[in-house]
């Protein structure tokens, strides 16, 4: 005759349950962003998806893995939903911050609105409008320095261009006289070394500017450049810049300084003080190259 065993009685209430699977996976958090029902959900979700591209590389929280969808359809407004991961010590408002700031960034050098407008439009002639691109990304770069009206100026014989990935933008050594602003997509930024191999110097993203210095200068491009994704970039070119600089000489002073102060930003061995006096130097020499190729010395 078979023994019965008597098993104890376990309380479930003070059992912690551990999933072996999820051990290594850090906490999943979430944002919402509600953006107007007139954009094209895809485009959308591709111009969040590069944000958080964008943040993956540049904030070191994140591991990289994320997830952008629609959430919920409203009249006038569809709501986006970006799932992430991100460190377990990180304070928990620090990374929504940090992605919320980005998507705003990167929508806003899109084009798209947040608000509801309820009015029916031509979203391929706002994309492709030289004057709203330009008005969105121009904050971001040196253009910065420029008010509202000689943006309005400037923008009226912009280009407008298109990169498929993989597709070459600029190539070291040409000469040129204009600059890009990124509006969509991602941007490589490469050279060659010593031995000729090919290295990565930066990624650039919307909002960046690219070929200051053959504008300015004309000095021949640094580097090579390629489309990491479906870009779309502004061209403005010495022959639209000139009349601005003309009418308003400070600007020259004032990129100078931008671009003398972000040379020597970079130069992270270098003490607080050392990077003043550096930046001092390269403003000099700026403004002095940036008025013989305006033909202002």
């Amino acid at each position: 005759m078979a023994q019965s065993i008597e098993l104890p009685i376990i309380d479930p209430v003070g059992i912690n349950f551990v999933n072996l699977s999820q051990q290594d996976r850090q906490p999943i958090r979430e944002v919402t962003i509600p953006v107007d029902s007139q954009y094209n959900s895809d485009r959308v979700l591709e111009v969040l998806n590069s944000a958080m591209q964008y943040v993956g590389k540049a904030h070191p929280q994140f591991n990289g893995w994320h997830s952008c969808y629609v959430s919920q359809v409203l009249i006038g407004s569809v709501t986006y939903k970006i799932r992430f991961e991100c460190s377990a010590d990180s304070h928990f408002d620090e990374p929504k911050h940090f992605i919320l700031k980005n998507a705003l960034r990167f929508l806003k050098s899109s084009g798209i609105s947040f608000d509801s407008s309820m009015v029916v439009q031509n979203v391929d002639s706002l994309h492709t409008s030289h004057f709203s691109s330009l008005l969105n990304v121009y904050p971001f770069g040196i253009l910065r320095v420029l008010d509202e009206r000689e943006v309005m100026g400037l923008s009226k014989n912009t280009k407008s261009l298109h990169f498929n990935p993989g597709q070459q933008v600029i190539q070291q050594g040409d000469f040129a006289d204009s600059m890009y602003i990124i509006a969509e997509g991602s941007l490589e930024v490469t050279a060659h070394n010593e031995k000729g191999e090919k290295i990565t110097l930066a990624h650039l993203w919307p909002g960046d500017c690219l070929g200051e210095m053959s504008l300015l200068t004309g000095e021949p491009r640094s580097a090579n450049v390629y489309a990491s994704l479906s870009t779309h970039l502004i061209e403005i070119t010495k022959e639209e810049l000139a009349p601005i600089l003309s009418n308003n000489p400070l600007l020259v002073e004032r990129i100078s300084t931008l671009l003398a102060e972000r040379t020597a930003h970079r130069q992270k061995t270098l003490s607080q003080s050392a990077q003043e006096a550096m930046a001092d130097q390269v403003k000099t020499s700026l403004v002095s190259k940036i008025l013989k190729f305006f033909g202002k010395a």
